[in-house]
């Protein structure tokens, strides 16, 4: 909202669209940035995960699932790395969500959290390389924008971004490998 608050609204078969309901806060410590795009993301169980940029180095992360949302809390970016934009999110499978982002130094990032059962507790994410930035600042086909990404299949998701010379490349991870 222009106010700085986080709004979720919701729409099902016998109710469409529900007053809006604040998610986070404007004056949630640290705060969210006003401008920033939220991502989320659904597992095939129906958890879905919210995920925003955060004023420092990390992110928001609000879930839901059938009994409602817990309360919005502040997950520090792995690797400690800064994000710029809005990072995207996808999930490929129950309790699997992936996340990518772009730093001010024109890298790709890129992590995953598995819940053990249905979420109970917050996300303990990895970085997806080991260690390191999924697309370098100073490969061929460098990152800088706001990445996508979408998941079609199971075990299987896609990233797009946009390169500093304008083009958009991709990248798929499918049985464990990333392929161009």
């Amino acid at each position: 909202g222009e106010d700085g608050n986080l709004y979720w609204m919701s729409c099902n078969q016998t109710t469409c669209w529900t007053s809006p309901s604040v998610v986070i806060p404007t004056n949630h410590n640290p705060p969210v940035p006003v401008m920033e795009r939220p991502t989320v993301a659904e597992d095939s169980n129906g958890l879905m995960e919210l995920y925003s940029n955060g004023a420092i180095q990390g992110m928001f992360q609000v879930s839901w699932n059938a009994v409602g949302f817990w309360p919005p809390g502040f997950v520090a970016t792995p690797d400690g790395t800064y994000l710029e934009g809005s990072p995207a999110s996808a999930s490929w499978g129950p309790g699997h969500f992936d996340m990518f982002g772009v730093s001010g130094t024109a890298e790709l990032w890129w992590w995953y959290t598995n819940y053990v059962t249905t979420a109970t507790q917050r996300p303990t994410w990895t970085n997806g390389k080991g260690s390191g930035p999924l697309v370098a600042g100073n490969s061929q086909y460098p990152a800088t924008g706001d990445p996508l990404a979408i998941s079609r299949y199971a075990n299987e998701v896609e990233v797009f971004y946009r390169t500093p010379g304008g083009q958009i490349a991709h990248l798929t991870y499918t049985n464990g490998a990333w392929l161009p």
